[in-house]
């Protein structure tokens, strides 16, 4: 409840706080020292419950997807559209792809509220790709035998073994059943493993993940299941890192 959400978000502000203590390249003192031991006893301690987490919830996973006949469906996810180099390089990408390739492309974003979130949106939808917004949340009931036979499972096997720190994933998932894409491109750390383990658990048959920076452990928006996530991930078959 309440109090262990509150003590999650101390344990992460520690987390953070301490970070740099990874990659110092100075001496450290004897309490530095004693820091950096804790933290890296803590982050394997975090790797292990969320690498047994993420496994048990891919242990439902619907096989990878046959190539479905007709036009390839391809969907990028992505946080915002706003005035970034990963944002730049998503939409020149995927406006070249629409310019010379018969293809259908959805892109997907977790924030559009702001002015500078929407930065890019009039170059996608000039070039005719639909943009949509993904929820944090999905209604208990909603993953139904009408959007796919699988859906009901699926949504109990999320409720199981999906962590509270994860939101967004129940709605891709629904939203990766809805399209049945054949090609899932996601971009940047959060998009990732959140977009990646709802694409590998409803069975996306190509998964890629797009690195455009160095290790999260470097920025504040580091998250403490970042790096359970792509370990995951990266032992399916159909997930590629660029």
């Amino acid at each position: 409840g309440r109090v262990r959400a509150l003590a999650t978000r101390a344990v992460r502000a520690w987390i953070l706080a301490n970070l740099p203590l990874l990659w110092a390249r100075r001496a450290l003192s004897a309490r530095e020292r004693l820091r950096l031991a804790v933290l890296q006893r803590l982050l394997n301690v975090i790797d292990t419950r969320f690498t047994r987490q993420f496994r048990a919830l891919l242990a439902s996973a619907l096989p990878p997807a046959r190539r479905r006949e007709g036009t390839l469906r391809l969907v990028a996810a992505i946080g915002t559209l706003g005035p970034g180099g990963a944002e730049r390089q998503l939409v020149n990408t995927l406006v070249g792809l629409k310019a010379v390739c018969e293809i259908d492309i959805e892109v997907i974003a977790m924030y559009l509220d702001q002015d500078w979130q929407r930065f890019f949106l009039p170059t996608l939808e000039a070039a005719g790709i639909a943009v949509s917004l993904v929820g944090r949340d999905v209604e208990p009931g909603l993953m139904t035998t009408d959007l796919h036979p699988a859906a009901p499972r699926l949504e109990t096997a999320l409720a199981r073994h999906l962590p509270a720190e994860l939101t967004h994933v129940a709605s891709y998932a629904r939203l990766f059943l809805d399209r049945q894409p054949d090609i899932v491109h996601l971009w940047l750390d959060e998009v990732n493993v959140k977009a990646g383990l709802a694409a590998a658990l409803t069975g996306v048959s190509r998964i890629v993940l797009s690195m455009r920076s160095v290790n999260p452990t470097h920025f504040v928006f580091y998250q403490p299941y970042m790096k359970a996530g792509y370990q995951v991930l990266l032992e399916r078959a159909q997930v590629l890192a660029l």
